[in-house]
């Protein structure tokens, strides 16, 4: 009896793997073929927007970029002229000071006709305190050599009087004050010092005294 028991159950579980199986083998065979696939239906209606949300913190500001190097300082025109009382081949100009350590060069116009350029020797002083200095030459402490050029400009009817720093002797100074003393001369005594034989050119207030200029 044993045995037949055994058997019976060996059978029972045989029989339930085979019904197990013909059962999926018949949903396969009868299972259609699979359909293409349906059309994309409409895109759905978009939603409110939300609530804005908080502002961010504010970034930290940016550095502050260098500045950049000063431009050339332009052309100055004359303060305006002196004459000398009874003396009118002796004109003076005054001009603005300025610094040759920011700028190498300096220039200024005279306003004037060709012939009156032709006919006048130029003499260029600068102050610095209570001391002035006679171009060309070394100017403050004599550190920084100076130079001076004149030429005639036809397109402003102007005399140009440029002062240059020799950069190789020295960084220059600042000038408060520069005056242009024009005397009357001959192209024969060009380059002499007319009617002032006896006057230091290098002493701005013996040449002011010389040409009747001393105030």
């Amino acid at each position: 009896m044993k045995f037949y028991r055994i058997i019976n159950q060996k059978f029972r579980v045989i029989m339930t793997f085979i019904v197990a199986l013909s059962l999926s083998w018949s949903c396969d065979m009868f299972e259609g073929p699979k359909g293409d696939p349906g059309e994309v239906g409409p895109r759905g209606a978009q939603g409110e927007m939300g609530p804005v949300g908080p502002r961010g913190e504010r970034g930290e500001p940016g550095q502050r970029g260098e500045i950049g190097p000063v431009g050339p300082q332009g052309t100055q025109g004359p303060r305006g002229e002196r004459g000398a009382p009874g003396n009118a081949n002796v004109r003076e100009f005054t001009f603005d000071g300025h610094d040759f350590t920011e700028s190498e060069s300096y220039e200024m116009l005279i306003p004037m006709s060709q012939s009156d350029f032709s006919n006048r020797i130029f003499y260029t002083y600068m102050r610095r305190g209570a001391d002035w200095y006679v171009l060309p030459n070394y100017g403050s402490l004599g550190r920084t050599y100076y130079r001076t050029f004149h030429r005639y400009l036809e397109s402003s009817n102007s005399a140009r009087i440029s002062i240059s720093r020799v950069v190789e002797t020295g960084a220059g100074e600042s000038y408060n004050e520069i005056k242009v003393i024009a005397i009357e001369t001959t192209p024969a005594v060009r380059f002499q010092l007319p009617v002032l034989p006896t006057v230091d050119i290098r002493d701005y207030n013996q040449v002011m005294q010389g040409v009747g200029l001393a105030e």
